[in-house]
């Protein structure tokens, strides 16, 4: 079958902390008022990505994938499932205080994989939180103390906050706690799962007047109790001809790369297909117009001409 820049649909969701940044600044549509996650790129049963162009319009890509295989590129069909999942996310207010399992926890009591997360930052502004996360502990502490300090509502001051900028990217494994605060917009490369353990939701209630559940036991069974060790920004580009890039994040679930394209580049990768998404600016992959807020997977071994002022977040395995 013809490989070529598959574009993809996404799916928006409307959670308590959205805000109206993506409709009004990364051209996404929503029956809500708000939107809080735009799934860029999704195969599993919660959302379905589709193909927006080309022979595969209309398909999802769960079957792009299963009719042609040799798309995900020899690194992509070691995984048992389809390994990432990407999101853009607006958060108007703070989200929850919470934890992910790692894969060996979650197999055994979700049924799925855990999840390890990278965020790349987008946007900021506001008051009240705007340009900063929670991410880890900034001492060691024992679980009871922990536990003591979720329960009571203090467990905020356990936590490093800090200030971010927009290209700055934060690693946050599997067992690691973590808040992103109102007033930032980012896009989130993770594990393709939706296991969440929220240990403090600030009392806040949803639309039904409820709160929000917690899960402080398994949290608590999951949570690394270590101070967090804060690693460095690659501040590093390695410069081409049309374009520069600079390595964000390297593990066994994901690469991901930031590339500023300043005319032209030959997107490439032997042996795994390649998502990106479009940070700002506007071009073509091939012949296909790409903005901001456009999402597009090429498949393995697959050389795509990007062309025009853009700057794009690639991720491959």
């Amino acid at each position: 079958m013809k490989k070529y820049p598959i574009l993809l649909s996404y799916d928006t969701r409307d959670y308590i902390w959205g805000g109206s940044k993506l409709k009004k600044e990364w051209n996404k549509e929503a029956k809500s008022e708000k939107i809080a996650e735009s799934w860029e790129l999704s195969v599993n049963d919660k959302s379905q990505s589709r193909a927006l162009n080309g022979c595969f319009s209309g398909l999802t890509l769960a079957r792009i994938l299963k009719d042609n295989p040799e798309f995900l590129g020899s690194k992509g069909q070691k995984f048992p499932f389809f390994p990432v999942l990407i999101k853009l996310i607006d958060a108007d207010q703070t989200l929850s205080i919470q934890v992910h399992p790692d894969d060996e926890y979650a197999l055994k009591n979700e049924g799925q994989y855990g999840k390890t997360e990278m965020w790349y930052i987008c946007d900021v502004c506001g008051d009240g939180g705007g340009g900063e996360i929670y991410l880890g502990l900034n001492t060691d502490i024992d679980k009871e103390d922990l536990k003591k300090a979720i329960i009571d509502g203090s467990v905020e001051k356990y936590l490093n906050k800090i200030k971010v900028k927009p290209g700055e990217y934060y690693l946050v494994p599997a067992g690691t706690l973590h808040a992103i605060r109102g007033g930032l917009t980012l896009l989130e490369v993770q594990q393709s799962s939706d296991v969440t353990y929220r240990v403090y939701d600030y009392d806040r209630i949803d639309a039904s007047g409820n709160k929000r559940e917690l899960h402080i036991e398994k949290a608590l069974d999951v949570v690394n109790c270590r101070k967090y060790a804060l690693p460095e920004q690659n501040l590093k580009y390695d410069a081409f001809e049309g374009h520069k890039e600079r390595l964000l994040a390297q593990n066994r679930y994901f690469t991901v790369r930031e590339i500023i394209v300043e005319s032209a580049l030959d997107m490439y990768d032997h042996g795994s297909f390649t998502a990106f998404t479009v940070i700002n600016g506007s071009g073509k992959a091939d012949n296909y117009p790409v903005k901001k807020g456009s999402t597009v997977f090429l498949p393995a071994d697959y050389k795509a001409k990007l062309t025009g002022k853009m700057t794009v977040v690639a991720v491959s395995v």
